[in-house]
């Protein structure tokens, strides 16, 4: 019996989250664990540092007939504090620290 291989789109390493309100850029992921800079959208300013934990959701058929394909999936508000967590701007080093820790225990 041959086993059928799933091909998940990746996030990308720009995120422009709109219901968020921010561009989240990636800048260092380990698996399924990833580290962002956020800043307001389209703004310079920084705003903070976000550590996720990446999920993978399978194909999905719309209401309206359009099948989305498998893909990686950024935390969505309500998992914040779960799955993705949010640091001030002057915070880099712990949400580095987050990210590590995270890294090393090998989280799913």
């Amino acid at each position: 019996m041959s086993k059928t291989i799933v091909k998940y789109k990746r996030l990308p390493k720009l995120i422009k989250h709109k219901l968020h309100g921010y561009d989240y850029h990636l800048v260092k992921r380990k698996s399924n664990i990833a580290w962002y800079e956020a800043r307001y959208l389209n703004g310079s300013e920084l705003k903070g540092w976000v550590v996720a934990k990446i999920r993978k959701v399978g194909e999905e058929k719309l209401p309206d007939g359009y099948t989305l394909p498998p893909r990686e999936i950024f935390p969505r508000e309500s998992k914040f504090g779960h799955d993705g967590w949010f640091y001030m701007p002057k915070s880099r080093s712990i949400a580095e620290e987050h990210f590590i820790s995270l890294t090393t225990k090998g989280a799913k």
